[in-house]
């Protein structure tokens, strides 16, 4: 697996201010919240990967959770908030597939093969839960940007103009419908985006200076009122 160091970072939403919560874990991919605000993300284990549980308030309660079996890591994968349910959401990169997963007990449920290969980054639709409304879904390196239903039916909706030059990484979905998408840094910092579902037109709103790149998951809380990213450290 990836030796590496992931960080967690809190940034407002308003002002782009950064909270550091240092590191969380090695070894990581993506980032969601459950309905009850509860923040999730992945460990490679050493057969499947396994659900991890942050609690940025404590982190001594920070935990594995269980293992999504029937999730390949292969290729990294990203965790998608349902802020509609107890659930999240597993994408898996190498086989295109979509799963729910329980966040009790971290067993995954295969749901769908999303058609288009060429995504990489997934968020819940925003505003309702995912199993009702589907997901968009982002090649992060052409910018294109799909609308995927529960079916793992993907339409191409267009593709982003002004984004990053080295492409997108994690997107993430607000309650109120705005799209964000994390610009990594090469080596350290990122840079965060707005993205227009209408133009398609993305704006850059907040460089953070950070060691972290930004590049493994990105989540926007319940509230609406601040951003969660993570990004390897090296």
């Amino acid at each position: 697996g990836l030796a590496l160091r992931a960080d967690l970072e809190q940034v407002d939403i308003t002002t782009g201010t950064m909270t550091s919560y240092g590191t969380v874990g090695g070894n990581m991919w993506g980032l969601g919240f459950d309905g009850a605000g509860n923040l999730y993300s992945s460990v490679q284990g050493a057969t499947s990967p396994e659900l991890f549980f942050i609690d940025p308030s404590n982190s001594a309660n920070n935990a594995i959770v269980g293992p999504m079996t029937t999730v390949d890591m292969n290729m990294g994968l990203d965790i998608s908030s349902d802020l509609g349910s107890g659930s999240v959401h597993a994408f898996g990169r190498n086989f295109d597939n979509l799963h729910t997963v329980d966040t009790t007990t971290g067993a995954s449920t295969f749901l769908a093969t999303v058609t288009n290969t060429s995504i990489f980054m997934f968020t819940e639709k925003p505003t309702m839960s995912a199993q009702a409304s589907g997901f968009l879904g982002m090649d992060s390196f052409t910018g294109a940007v799909f609308d995927v239903d529960a079916a793992g039916n993907a339409t191409q909706l267009g593709t982003v103009t002004g984004g990053p030059m080295f492409g997108f990484g994690p997107i993430a979905a607000a309650p109120d419908g705005t799209l964000y998408a994390v610009g990594p840094g090469m080596m350290s910092g990122y840079s965060i985006y707005q993205i227009d579902l209408v133009s398609l037109t993305a704006t850059s709103l907040f460089t953070v200076a950070t060691m972290s790149t930004g590049g493994v998951g990105m989540a926007v809380d319940p509230s609406g009122n601040s951003m969660w990213v993570l990004g390897f450290r090296g």
